[in-house]
């Protein structure tokens, strides 16, 4: 039975001279598996108690370096594992490399330190690398190649999105941080309350138009701005500003929101004096009419021709009040009716 150090010196074989070497040889061989023994114990029960404090300070200085843990062949390619275990650092790494033909390719990492965790995947054929660090300021994930990036930052104050393109999947709300107010999105229709822009392009806008008026909001106006068609030669697509009404539909029998008045322009004129190439038409269907009134007066002034068609023309005012002027001292007019000049 293995006893201790202090027993291997006390048991030291003794001689008195008067043995025989068959009995020396039998004490030494006695000696020796007791030692053995001894020893195979001391070293199987090694613990913090059996070293002095000189000797622990130098032990703990010898694990500072990359420590080899596994090595595995395959072919030309060899994935090498390392882990960084020591006093010299502030956590621990371990890194996982793959090695073709003496050339690093891939290569992974996981960093934990007292102040944050990394994790890394590199590969060299593409000149890529994701990273992923969570430290409390901060969560971050990024993912780049030799020509692109896109790059995720979350703190307790934000969120910032950092990439060429963002795809985003699905019914989409932004709510106010304050107050009430909220703004979805749902593929191509965006609901919201209030839209201040300095240009807004697009197609056709539906709802109320709203402008700050007074201490509140006013419905169906636009205040301060300039608003512009842009004409492609398609009048009636582009170029064109339309007025929509219920209007009756006797072929469905109900209500239809339709076209009652519309201002637009073309370059669709024969050019004639009646038909100039490029006109502009304020025009009005479905019933509606068109009614120019003024408070003080209304001027229709023309380089060339004023042309006026109807089956009844009335230049009357009311009571026979006011004077209906055709033509001025400086510009004579000619007036005809129904082919006969008048004067």
């Amino acid at each position: 039975m293995p006893g201790t150090l202090f027993d291997t010196d006390t048991s030291f074989p003794r001689f008195t001279g008067e043995e025989t070497d068959s009995e020396k040889i039998q004490k030494l061989q006695d000696y020796l598996y007791q030692l053995a023994e001894n020893f195979r114990y001391l070293m199987s029960n090694l613990g913090i108690e059996n070293f002095n404090a000189t000797e622990l300070e130098e032990l703990g200085t010898t694990i500072r370096k990359p420590v080899l843990v596994a090595v595995e062949k395959t072919g030309e390619k060899i994935t090498k594992i390392e882990a960084n275990i020591g006093r010299d650092i502030k956590g621990i790494k371990t890194q996982v490399t793959e090695i073709d033909k003496d050339v690093e390719t891939n290569k992974t990492t996981i960093e934990q330190t007292s102040k944050m965790i990394a994790f890394v995947v590199e590969e060299k054929e593409i000149d890529g690398k994701t990273q992923f660090v969570l430290n409390p300021k901060c969560l971050t994930l990024s993912v780049e190649d030799d020509e692109n990036g896109a790059k995720v930052v979350l703190t307790s104050n934000g969120t910032e999105i950092d990439s060429d393109v963002i795809n985003l999947k699905g019914f989409v709300t932004f709510s106010a941080l304050e107050g009430e107010g909220q703004t979805t999105i749902n593929g191509a229709v965006i609901t919201t309350g209030i839209i201040n822009a300095s240009v807004i392009n697009g197609g056709t806008i539906y709802g109320n138009l709203v402008a700050k008026s007074g201490n509140g909001y006013g419905q169906g106006t636009i205040s301060g701005a300039v608003i512009e068609s842009v004409y492609d030669g398609n009048a009636d697509r582009t170029g064109k500003f339309v007025f929509l009404a219920p209007v009756w539909n006797e072929t469905v029998g109900k209500y239809v929101i339709a076209e009652v008045a519309s201002i637009h322009y073309d370059d669709t004129g024969s050019g004639d004096p009646e038909n100039n190439r490029n006109r502009l038409f304020i025009r009005a269907k479905n019933g509606a009419a068109i009614k120019l009134e003024s408070d003080a007066g209304i001027s229709v002034v023309a380089k060339d021709t004023v042309h006026i068609e109807a089956p009844n023309i009335n230049l009357t005012t009311p009571d026979d009040e006011g004077v209906i002027d055709i033509g001025s001292s400086k510009h004579p007019a000619t007036v005809r009716v129904n082919g006969n000049t008048i004067s």
